[in-house]
């Protein structure tokens, strides 16, 4: 009963109430209070243990971890007014699995309605507790439009973008459509129309899905909201193909048809000039990041400018620089020199202001030798460093490609490497050795910050990525056995989850050391994301065509096949080498009714334009997220008082 009682979450009133009405006995006070010290220590360490692996797997859900993990929070009262206890809930965005639950009492504060904020806080402070240690970010936070959360975040979150989930942002909808759904009579056909008196409720159906439908796309949702107009007058060229007024062919308008202009205009009108531009902002808030992503350039780097921050250097230069003309820049650097020779200390400030002002191979020498007189200054009087110096350093050599200085500079490990060592840095450290194509060292930097205990319980996604890109680039047996040994160490490592990109490299590694069964294995390990599952997939039809398992590689076929047959906006192309492999599995195969099917099912895929035109080996070395935005969209970008924007991100 005791047990009962603790898991039932009732309270110790209701409890002695049910008991005494239903005449089954109650257990004392004493007893349960006794039960209950031996209770809370195992659950305190069971949740706390819940909260570690939700946070993990949230964190390996994302490719680029340096941007930040989206949250969802809320707040449940118990009782609808005036409640004593609050727990205001945080989930992971994509895993949508409980990272943190904190408890808001009476005791904390005496008004109910500010349970929400102060538990958020608490949420926050938890994070912010973690980073040292895990290196999360909040990118994203979702909320019911609490205006205090909205404040908070506004004033506190730094990088946090806040936003409201969609039934909060549409639940009023069928009330606001419902004005020109009715009304009185005299005002029939100019505020209100008969033939939109059956609507309201259909249409706030239709604005979710179009929310959920609208793959990010602001311009698609409008499109889509607008055509509720064209739907309701019977014309569905522009519907969805998957709804029933086109695949049904005895479909029947089950609402009034719209044939008045007066009624099309004021639905027109009511859309346009009430719920769409309210959702657009919400949407456009949500995925900022993703139309960023549409304004790339062609890079080199493994990783992209959400990790490296190199444009945020680069605008952090710009502004620099136009307080330094040539003249100016001249005097400080004679003056920096001055103070080398003299042995006088050289000041933060002034170090920042010359990792800015780099230009030239002077302009990188010079930087060198302020740096390496600041830390042994700093050595010598045993000072701790108020500024992390090693990002920004190690950016400004990323831009200027200066891979061998960094080596060097890294290699110093009585010196330099006291300066710049620090986890960020080591990430770009290692994606300028990479685009140097110095892979063996790339190696060697993740081995030994994988035998460091200080950092043996951080995830270091990043690095495992670009080691294993490294170990693919390498292409050896030895290679092989080395990224087998990093996935095996990291799949018993509890505290460290293997990116789908890293699985990705290590079973095309195998594949091409002639070792399908491996690669089987390794993709195997974990479900993976919608964009990295296209390229794995791709890879386990090689795997298995490889090994003569006809039916497994032609079921995943059939996948890609049936996108013949229904419109997709997005839809996912086989890569040419899958169709090479699983031609050579047919021929040895020698069955005509298999050879027929994949005769078929290639012909109908080369005539929807189905299967890519680059190798999957080629693809599988793209830039993780190419984000850096155009520069001349981001000299074009006002914000609503038409004052320029810069992405001016923390160091």
């Amino acid at each position: 009963m005791s047990h009962g009682f603790y898991v039932s979450g009732i309270l110790p009133n209701q409890y002695s109430r049910f008991c005494q009405a239903s005449n089954i006995g109650t257990i004392g006070e004493t007893t349960l209070n006794s039960i209950f010290q031996k209770y809370a220590p195992v659950v305190s360490q069971l949740v706390k243990e819940s909260y570690e692996t939700a946070l993990l797997e949230e964190i390996a859900s994302y490719e680029e971890l340096q941007e930040g993990i989206d949250i969802v929070t809320d707040a449940r009262h118990g009782t609808r007014k005036n409640s004593m206890y609050t727990d205001v809930v945080c989930l992971g965005a994509r895993t949508h699995k409980v990272l943190r639950v904190e408890t808001i009492s009476k005791v904390d504060c005496t008004s109910a309605q500010k349970h929400e904020l102060i538990g958020t806080e608490r949420i926050y402070e938890y994070f912010k507790n973690l980073r040292d240690e895990y290196e999360v970010k909040i990118r994203v936070h979702c909320h019911d439009r609490n205006t205090s959360v909205n404040k908070f975040i506004r004033i506190n979150g730094i990088d946090t973008e806040s936003t409201n989930d969609t039934w909060h942002a549409t639940k009023n909808i069928a009330k606001e459509i419902k004005t020109i759904c009715s009304g009185p009579r005299y005002k029939e056909g100019q505020t209100w129309h008969p033939e939109l008196s059956d609507k309201a409720a259909s249409i706030k159906t239709h604005l979710y899905w179009a929310m959920k439908n609208c793959n990010k796309d602001p311009v698609k949702l409008k499109l889509s909201l607008l055509n509720i107009v064209e739907h309701y007058k019977n014309n569905h060229e522009h519907c969805s193909e998957l709804s029933r007024c086109k695949t049904d062919s005895n479909y029947e308008p089950t609402k009034y048809l719209i044939k008045d202009p007066k009624a099309e205009m004021l639905l027109g009108r009511a859309l346009m000039n009430t719920q769409v531009p309210y959702i657009m902002r919400i949407v456009l808030k949500l995925f900022k990041t993703f139309h960023h992503n549409t304004l790339i350039q062609n890079r080199r780097y493994l990783l992209g400018d959400g990790v490296l921050r190199i444009q945020s250097y680069l605008n952090h230069c710009q502004d620099y620089q136009s307080n330094y003309d040539d003249a100016r820049k001249e005097t400080f650097m004679a003056e920096m020199k001055d103070k080398i020779t003299k042995g006088d200390v050289v000041l933060e400030d002034e170090l920042k202001t010359m990792i800015h002002l780099v230009k030239t191979d002077e302009d990188v020498e010079m930087c060198i030798k302020m740096a390496n007189h600041f830390q042994k200054v700093k050595y010598q009087l045993q000072q701790r460093y108020n500024f992390f110096f090693g990002p920004v350093f190690m950016r400004m050599l990323h831009h200027s490609k200066k891979a061998d200085i960094a080596f060097k500079l890294m290699e110093d490990r009585k010196g330099m490497r006291n300066l710049l060592f620090h986890l960020t840095a080591v990430v770009i450290y290692m994606d300028l050795l990479y685009e140097g194509e110095k892979y063996e060292q790339v190696v060697k930097c993740y081995e030994e910050l994988d035998r460091s205990q200080k950092y043996k319980h951080l995830p270091l996604r990043n690095h495992m990525t670009l080691t294993m890109a490294a170990l693919y680039k390498m292409n050896s047996q030895q290679a092989l056995e080395k990224a087998t040994e990093l996935v095996q160490a990291t799949y018993h490592n509890s505290k460290r989850i293997t990116s789908p990109r890293t699985r990705a490299y290590a079973a095309a590694l195998a594949l091409n050391q002639n070792n399908p069964d491996l690669a089987l294995e390794i993709l195997k390990l974990s479900v993976e994301s919608d964009f990295v599952q296209s390229l794995n997939t791709a890879l386990k039809i090689i795997a298995l065509s490889r090994l003569d398992q006809v039916d497994a590689a032609m079921e995943l076929l059939d996948k890609y096949h049936v996108q013949t047959s229904i419109s997709y906006a997005k839809p996912s192309k086989i890569f040419p080498d899958c169709i090479e492999a699983l031609s050579k599995m047919v021929d040895r195969n020698d069955d005509p009714q298999i050879k027929q099917t994949f005769t078929d099912t290639k012909m109908d895929l080369e005539k929807a334009q189905l299967i890519n035109n680059v190798s999957i080996f080629d693809k599988l070395c793209d830039t993780i997220l190419n984000s850096l935005p155009d520069n001349e969209h981001i000299q074009n970008l006002q914000d609503k008082r038409g004052r320029q924007v810069r992405d001016h991100h923390r160091y």
